[in-house]
């Protein structure tokens, strides 16, 4: 398994992509479905940062963390992400923290999860994520090579 936290920043989102990577280094995980776990956690880490730099609370010196876990089953690949923040589902679109930012990176992961929720539990967010073992490289979801 992999349990980390970053820093809720958006230079952290990289290092966050980069332990994955590392993670998936030597596993039968197909690099479709290491692409489409980094991309979720990427997607996922960045909503959530976007929402807690709009709170009226927001102070950057205060530091602010999201935990990440993520394990590697017979047929998926499970993600946990934690943020301490106010009550903010990703998943709702009505939910949208200003004109200029965009949730189709959210859209894109809820199309190619198996499964993705959203709880809210003793003021953390948890997102889970499953994310289908795939056997062959070839073809990413409309065409495109990976």
């Amino acid at each position: 398994a992999l349990d980390f936290s970053i820093d809720s920043t958006d230079e952290n989102i990289s290092l966050a992509a980069e332990k994955v990577y590392g993670f998936f280094e030597n596993s039968d995980v197909s690099k479709k479905t290491r692409y489409v776990s980094a991309l979720s956690l990427d997607e996922i880490c960045a909503d959530f940062i976007q929402n807690v730099k709009a709170s009226k609370k927001y102070n950057p010196a205060k530091k602010n963390t999201t935990d990440i876990k993520m394990f590697i089953d017979d047929d998926s690949v499970e993600i946990i992400v934690r943020n301490m923040s106010r009550p903010y589902n990703p998943l709702n679109f009505d939910h949208r923290v200003d004109d200029d930012f965009s949730k189709i990176g959210i859209m894109m992961i809820q199309k190619l999860a198996e499964k993705i929720n959203y709880t809210y539990v003793y003021k953390m967010n948890i997102i889970n994520i499953r994310i289908a073992k795939t056997t062959s490289d070839n073809k990413m979801q409309g065409g495109t090579d990976v």
